[in-house]
């Protein structure tokens, strides 16, 4: 479920957990272009549930889906789903994961890291009968 509303990372998974979904994981190619097919404008950030941790090996390493619990419980390895040159940890505070289609891309939507507290207009939910 795609929809637009302006909320923090933390605050997205609020709303999510008492919506009794989660942020979406994107964990395949096919689901990325699912999340393709919805349109999204260009430079426009989509929150999901991904997180690093903290302290992990900066920029790639400690990447994890959130559930609806606020827990990391999978670790992620998508390389191939990464925009070019992402995650950068660009300013020393990317830790949040978003879907970003950059302005000049051809293609929509990449993984890419972003700072946790912008507070971003558009969620990408999911719902248990989707897990």
């Amino acid at each position: 479920y795609y929809t637009s509303s302006t909320d923090t990372w933390s605050s997205a998974l609020f709303i999510a957990r008492v919506c009794g979904g989660r942020l979406a994981w994107i964990t395949t190619s096919g689901e990325l272009s699912e999340a393709r097919s919805l349109n999204v404008q260009r430079s426009t950030h989509v929150l999901i549930g991904m997180r690093q941790s903290e302290g992990a090996s900066e920029p790639a390493g400690g990447w994890y889906w959130f559930d609806a619990t606020d827990r990391p419980v999978t670790p992620v390895d998508m390389s191939s789903l990464w925009l070019g040159g992402q995650p950068n940890d660009y300013g020393g505070a990317e830790d949040c994961g978003v879907l970003w289609t950059p302005s000049l891309s051809t293609t929509p939507l990449f993984l890419n890291d972003d700072v946790c507290y912008r507070r971003y207009s558009n969620l990408l939910l999911e719902w248990p009968s989707i897990f």
